[in-house]
């Protein structure tokens, strides 16, 4: 039972790290993304222009290789996930599929960039060096996480051991003299 438990609270930890955002509160200033679809008034030139940027960028499969690279480091780094690597894959492919995702990807760089912005981003992306940027971010991307797990990793004893000074300071009984 604990083992069934256990796994479950795994999954769904990775579901929610793979979803990034999910249940965070917007930056400041920021709104929090809706579904695009559901948008009232998109400017029909400044969604071509993300558009644009997005099959510049080559990012339907882009989008397609990260969902099976994640779920690959996934199960490597957690055998015990493999007999469901399938199911995740199907829900991943079901809810973060290019097509599920591409409004909302354009409205997201809709509110970040102009239309001309776009419209040089994308000329970029469709340069050799722009294809190769295209091509090594989903790398460098993850090289940067790799980066930064190993670096909490190598300083796990430290943050535990500021995590229980911290609870034993909140836990401590309060003298109701000290303000």
């Amino acid at each position: 039972m604990f083992k069934r438990t256990m796994l479950v609270a795994v999954l769904a930890a990775m579901v929610s790290v793979c979803v990034g955002v999910s249940g965070q509160e917007p930056v400041e200033g920021q709104e929090p993304v809706e579904n695009a679809t559901e948008t009232a008034k998109v400017d029909p030139v400044h969604f071509k222009a993300a558009m644009g940027l997005l099959e510049a960028m080559n990012t339907e499969t882009t989008l397609a290789a990260s969902i099976d690279q994640m779920l690959d480091i996934q199960v490597k780094q957690q055998p015990m996930l493999a007999p469901f690597k399938e199911v995740m894959r199907k829900f991943f492919k079901k809810h973060m599929s290019w097509d599920v995702l591409k409004d909302d990807l354009a409205k997201i760089y809709m509110e970040e960039f102009t239309t001309a912005e776009l419209d040089e981003l994308a000329a970029f992306y469709r340069t050799p060096t722009g294809k190769k940027m295209a091509e090594k971010l989903p790398i460098l991307t993850q090289k940067q996480a790799m980066l930064g797990a190993s670096r909490v990793q190598g300083n796990m004893r430290e943050l535990q051991e500021m995590l229980i000074e911290e609870q034993a300071k909140q836990t401590a009984p309060q003298d109701p003299m000290v303000p």
